[in-house]
Formats: structure tokens, C-alpha cells, sequence
């Protein structure tokens, strides 16, 4: 049982790292053909069958996962402050790291991205997003609690509600401007609002 709470410790660890350096690094990779940051798009979400639909979401979930994702936006656009409320609380505790230790190491890595962002983009070059479709994730729930507990160790049972969020990520600057499609799963875990990924980590 030890060593089984070790394995998931590590993998968790592994997963916060990688976030981190795929948010450092998701303003150079916008536009680009390499879209492993955000999985393999489930059907319902390609390209040919993309809504700007609204499906069975209560205002308030919505305005909530918004406010996450407006959140998140901002940490893209350098904030690196947010990034302790963007996991759970018991999140760090399982990773071993704190959050002023993953803001010094995204902080390490920012003038290279800064400096290769602003020859592209152009100086003031910002991220912003667009919703393009938003559907209750209800039928996928236990799936997705499954995924969070093996990555984060965090019981199915503190998990109420998921939603599937599409959107385009544009970055946008004097120079050029380029969008990228991408998706969340916004859950609410005790009571609070995370953007889960396919792998059941969070961004």
C-alpha cells in the first residue's frame, strides 16, 4: 500500500512539472502542428462537429468555471502567482513541491519564452480565448474521477460536477497571430472550481 502511494506521489510530481513547462511554453507552441499539450480531441469535439452551444449549465457553474478559466488565462499571460489556486490544496501536498517553488522554476524559463514570444508576436503580444461550446459532462463523470484519483490521489467522492469546455487559445500581437483549439474540463472538487485535462491533472 506504501509503495503504491509512492508510485502515485511520483506520477503526480512528474504531471505538475509537466504542466508547468507546457504552460511556459504555450504561448510558442500556439498555431503549432504539435498539439500534445491538450490530447487527442474527443469526437464530439472535432472540428466537423463543433457547436457554439450551451448545454445544460446552471448560470452560476457557468459564471464559476469562467472565472477559472479567465484565472488561467491570466497565468498564461504571466501571473505565475495564480498557479496555487489553479491545483487542489492536498494536490501539492502529494507532488512534494510547493507553489512558490513552481513559480521560481516558471519564472526561470520566462525571459528565454518572453524573448522568443516578442520576436514572433511582437512587444505587448497577449493570450486571450474564445469559448466555442460547453456541454454538461455528466454521462463521463465516473470516468473522469477515476482519472483524477489515479493522477492526483484525490477521492471520487469530493468530486460533484465536470463540464466540457472548448475553446480557441489566440495569441496575438503586432507582428503575427495565431489560435489554437483546445479544451478543459472544468470540475468542482470540495466545493471549488479546477480545469482538469484528458489525463485527469490540471492546468
Amino acid at each position: 500500500m506504501k509503495k503504491d502511494h509512492s508510485i502515485r506521489i511520483i506520477i503526480a510530481a512528474i504531471l505538475l512539472v509537466a504542466s508547468m513547462l507546457i504552460s511556459s511554453f504555450i504561448l510558442a507552441s500556439c498555431g503549432s502542428s504539435d498539439d500534445a499539450y491538450h490530447g487527442e480531441v474527443p469526437e464530439e469535439l472535432k472540428e466537423e462537429n463543433r457547436r457554439k452551444i450551451i448545454n445544460d449549465i446552471s448560470e452560476e457553474d457557468r459564471a464559476a468555471y469562467i472565472a477559472k478559466l479567465d484565472e488561467y488565462i491570466r497565468y498564461v499571460n504571466g501571473e505565475f502567482s495564480l498557479i496555487e489556486d489553479l491545483y487542489p490544496e492536498d494536490h501539492w501536498e502529494n507532488v512534494g513541491m510547493t507553489p512558490e517553488e513552481a513559480i521560481e522554476r516558471l519564472k526561470a524559463s520566462e525571459a528565454k519564452n518572453v524573448a522568443a514570444n516578442t520576436e514572433y508576436y511582437g512587444e505587448g503580444y497577449k493570450a486571450t480565448y474564445e469559448i466555442v461550446s460547453e456541454k454538461n459532462y455528466e454521462l463521463m463523470l465516473e470516468s473522469l474521477k477515476s482519472s483524477i484519483e489515479e493522477s492526483s490521489d484525490i477521492s471520487p467522492d469530493r468530486i460533484s460536477k465536470a463540464y466540457v469546455v472548448d475553446f480557441d487559445l489566440t495569441i496575438s500581437g503586432p507582428k503575427n497571430k495565431s489560435t489554437e483549439s483546445m479544451y478543459f474540463f472544468p470540475v468542482k472538487i470540495d466545493g471549488k472550481w479546477y480545469l482538469a485535462n484528458s489525463t485527469g491533472g490540471f492546468n
